[in-house]
């Protein structure tokens, strides 16, 4: 009887031991759920915020893409007005070439009709000239036919 109370005082320890160890480990176990808690939490949180940034981040490249889609309509509406500038350019330098011409032509035709006009203006000065002569022989035929008529 004594070794079996000895037995079982001894069971009685051991179960107690296994009880406190049990004890123990479940308080262990209960901490390492509550540290799973915060870091399930916490790693909820940064998620979050991973999405808030995947937010943000998809935001900036849409705008980066609006940008640059701007910049290149921007060197396109560039490429054409240079093309626009060329071609007025070279219209220009046409139409200039083309004034040119016609004014050389018209001072050309300028110094034949001044040339042309110093003939006339000659030509004028002969017939006045020669209208003078006229009047006066005509005069003189005037003047005798007055004093033919007189005798």
């Amino acid at each position: 009887v004594e070794v079996l109370h000895s037995a079982l005082d001894a069971s009685k320890n051991g179960t107690a031991e296994l009880e406190r160890k049990y004890a123990a480990k479940h308080e262990e176990i209960e901490e390492l759920q509550c540290k799973l808690t915060q870091i399930g939490a916490e790693l909820t949180a940064a998620n979050k915020e991973v999405d808030r940034h995947k937010i943000i981040h998809s935001k900036q490249m849409e705008d980066f893409e609006s940008v640059r889609q701007a910049l290149i309509d921007q060197a396109a509406l560039v490429a054409e007005a240079e093309e626009t500038v060329e071609s007025l350019r070279e219209e220009v330098r046409l139409k200039e070439a083309a004034a040119q011409d016609l004014v050389g032509s018209l001072e050309q035709q300028m110094l034949d009709l001044s040339a042309h006009l110093a003939e006339k203006e000659g030509e004028c000065q002969d017939a006045k000239s020669k209208h003078a002569q006229i009047k006066v022989q005509y005069d003189a035929l005037s003047t005798r036919c007055s004093e033919l008529d007189e005798e």
